[in-house]
């Protein structure tokens, strides 16, 4: 009887211990699961406050593209003069070459009002309407003639400029005047140009110099002498890459023109009126917001590649073939690099003026 309430007492007692294991493991995974639930409950609690507070970082928002001009533009500030160096004019104290053009220098119009910046919309508007399809000007020498001696493609590009409204010209005449023009490029000095300003001013013709800022701020005397000597300046862009201006955006290549213009307003008080691109490419669009800017866009219609100070010509071969593209409101385009110009120059004024041309200014 003793041994049977022992063994019964003993049962018990397992049952008792048995249950309370189960309920303290039950209990301990209530309790895990709990802290769980709460650290998670925490850590999105901390997660809303940051997100709340700017301290975590949002997804990025397509940024105003005016505001991003603001921010993204480069500053530029004159060099400062060394100890003891003193400086009369900006052409002493602006550098030859800036790497940025501003994205808006802030240019409105210059002293006569013939040239100015145009709003984003309009520049907008053509870039939409105008064709932007690059194109050269053609050299005037291979291309077929119509029945008026004019180059058909520098006509064609005349033509095209007209019907988009564009105050551009390729000829310094009408095709029934017999008129001829001289102009140059310039963008760096090899020596010559002197010497072409001797021959110009011993025959009494006036010419169009299109110059870069850098030849400008190489030959500050010989801009001035151009000037002194009444002939006209036209604006060969302020950066000439060698790829050619046309090639960047619209906006970039306004304000490479106004930084020209300006540039020269400011060393030398001249306002230039026509414009002429370099490395022999344009577009329709870029002329068009050229023409609206204010400039004449100026081309040739015959562009002699004298660009090179190095390459050979031989004189009399090229001064025939540019007295055989004569034509009435012919325009030739010189480079001031090589010396064969100041050879053939004094011939072609005196043939061009036996054959009855009057020689003009680019109108």
């Amino acid at each position: 009887m003793d041994k049977k309430r022992r063994d019964h007492s003993r049962n018990l007692m397992i049952g008792f211990s048995a249950s309370l294991v189960i309920g303290l493991l039950f209990f301990l995974m209530s309790a895990l699961i709990t802290v769980n639930d709460t650290k998670k409950l925490v850590r999105e609690a901390e997660k809303g406050q940051a997100d709340t507070s700017g301290k975590q970082e949002m997804p990025d928002i397509p940024a105003d593209p005016s505001k991003d001009a603001e921010e993204t533009a480069p500053e530029t500030t004159a060099p400062q003069p060394e100890a003891g160096e003193t400086t009369t004019s900006p052409a002493e104290t602006e550098p030859p070459h800036s790497e940025e053009v501003p994205a808006d220098p802030g240019y409105a119009s210059f002293s006569d009002g013939t040239v100015q910046a145009l709003p984003a919309e309009r520049i907008a508007e053509i870039e939409s309407t105008v064709d932007p399809t690059l194109r050269g000007f053609g050299t005037g020498f291979t291309d077929p003639k119509n029945e008026l001696g004019r180059p058909t493609y520098v006509t064609s590009v005349e033509e095209d400029m007209w019907k988009e409204g564009i105050n551009g010209r390729c000829f310094c005449s009408d095709a029934n005047t017999k008129k001829a023009a001289i102009t140059f490029q310039a963008g760096y000095e090899s020596g010559h140009t002197e010497t072409i300003l001797s021959i110009l001013a011993d025959n009494d013709v006036k010419s169009t110099f299109y110059i870069t800022h850098e030849y400008g701020w190489n030959n500050p005397d010989i801009v001035r002498k151009m000037i002194d000597q009444g002939h006209d300046i036209g604006n060969h862009s302020y950066s000439a890459p060698e790829e050619g201006i046309v090639l960047q955006p619209l906006q970039a290549q306004m304000d490479d023109a106004l930084r020209m213009q300006s540039y020269m307003e400011e060393t030398f008080g001249f306002t230039m009126r026509k414009y002429n691109y370099n490395s022999g490419l344009f577009s329709l669009a870029s002329a068009k917001m050229m023409s609206d800017m204010g400039y004449e866009v100026c081309f040739c219609s015959v562009n002699y590649e004298d660009y090179s100070e190095t390459a050979e010509f031989d004189a009399n071969t090229i001064l025939n073939s540019l007295l055989s593209c004569a034509h009435n409101g012919v325009v030739y385009c010189f480079h001031v690099n090589n010396k064969v110009t100041t050879e053939i120059l004094p011939g072609l004024i005196h043939y061009l003026r036996s054959e009855g041309y009057e020689i003009v200014q680019m109108p």
